[in-house]
């Protein structure tokens, strides 16, 4: 939700948009770590724990790939809820 919020409706300048993505990729990073690792792709946080025998099964794999889709779409539902597109402007016809 932050990193559409930014891109959205962010500053207007690449440099203050560049800086506050990355200082959310920072704060999800740093939040998740304990769940998944350092690490935001789920390809690369399930290659992790698959070769380190963290996971010998496929028991988790909703966790790094289904979770991900479901989050996404989640923020996506969120961030159009809160801000709608905008209404398309009806242009009145002037009677002859």
């Amino acid at each position: 939700f932050a990193a559409l919020l930014i891109i959205i409706r962010g500053p207007r300048r690449l440099l203050a948009k560049t800086f506050l993505l990355s200082l959310a990729t920072i704060c999800f990073v740093v939040a998740g770590s304990k769940y998944t690792g350092p690490a935001m792709n789920p390809a690369i946080a399930f290659g992790w724990a698959y070769m380190s025998s963290s996971h010998n099964t496929w028991d988790h794999f909703y966790v790094y790939w289904i979770s991900s889709f479901v989050g996404a779409l989640s923020a996506a539902l969120v961030f159009r809820t809160i801000f709608p597109p905008p209404r398309p402007q009806t242009k009145k016809q002037k009677k002859a």
